[in-house]
């Protein structure tokens, strides 16, 4: 095939495509969950758990403790939000799958779209994927911060 030929740039352009979008999505799920995940370190400590048991804490560890520490709000479905975005954070970061990126995009969408309120689900069931993602961890960070303002740790 030379390198001319239409349906080699066809095939290009929908690469690139393919990749902005994988793109999009990393850095929004990256930086975001990174941020949630601060907020759950603040959160920690600011209840009297050393410093040392965080730096060796893994992601679910933490996630574990903020829901022991804010006991009324041990079943919130945010929880479950939060767990997802993780999931999907660490096939993001450990795979180049397109397909089990997609699969771990859908369950943080479900899990997300079910924690909110019809109005607010309806509201973003047609957005982007990276802005999904993004404003589910980003709830879920705005969460934690509340837990600790009203007094949860």
């Amino acid at each position: 095939m030379k390198t001319d030929d239409p349906r080699l740039e066809e095939s290009r352009k929908k690469m690139v495509e393919r990749v902005e979008k994988m793109n999009a999505l990393t850095i929004a799920v990256l930086r975001s969950h990174l941020l949630a995940e601060q907020c759950m370190n603040d959160f920690i400590l600011a209840s009297g758990v050393k410093r040392k048991w965080l730096k060796k804490a893994t992601f679910d560890e933490k996630l574990q403790k903020c829901k022991a520490i804010a006991v009324q709000e041990k079943d919130d479905p945010l929880w479950g939000v939060l767990k997802s975005a993780n999931m999907l954070r660490n096939t993001i970061a450990h795979t180049l799958d397109a397909n089990k990126i997609e699969l771990r995009m859908k369950e943080l969408k479900d899990t997300y779209l079910a924690a909110l309120t019809p109005q607010q689900a309806q509201g973003l069931a047609e957005q982007p994927d990276d802005y999904v993602a993004q404003s589910a961890c980003v709830l879920c960070a705005g969460f934690v911060v509340s837990l600790e303002v009203r007094g949860g740790a």
